[in-house]
């Protein structure tokens, strides 16, 4: 029969790494708005656990290529000391081949993550 997902237990796990190469447009000003792009790859880890029903449970490990956007502001203090706040959009997309009840299934992937950064540089 037919199991509904409520009578087990259900857990799904993402690990991400994006690995990217940026480009940014600043002005050289103490108080500095900033635009950055950029591109790479991600490496996706996905898991997801059914215990009522295991044969649903999958597990993904790809590289994908992956895009990211961001803006920011540095504040440099002195030669020596900078500070920067920024936000970024990183996403990445691709399809992954599962086996599903004995048959491959096309997976088509998409990631998206914001992450909000506070940065401050020292130069000796």
């Amino acid at each position: 029969g037919v199991q509904d997902i409520a009578d087990g237990t259900y857990l799904a796990r993402w690990k991400r790494i994006p690995i990217m190469a940026w480009t940014k447009l600043t002005t050289r000003t103490t108080l500095s708005p900033y635009v950055r792009v950029g591109l790479g790859g991600m490496k996706v880890n996905f898991e997801e656990i059914i215990s009522s029903n295991p044969i649903w449970s999958t597990s993904l490990n790809y590289w994908a290529f992956a895009w990211g956007m961001g803006a920011g502001l540095d504040w440099t203090l002195s030669d020596m000391f900078q500070m920067s706040i920024s936000v970024d959009v990183i996403g990445a997309e691709g399809t992954q081949t599962i086996l599903l009840n004995g048959y491959e299934r096309g997976l088509f992937i998409r990631t998206v993550e914001i992450p909000v950064g506070i940065r401050s540089t020292v130069s000796i």
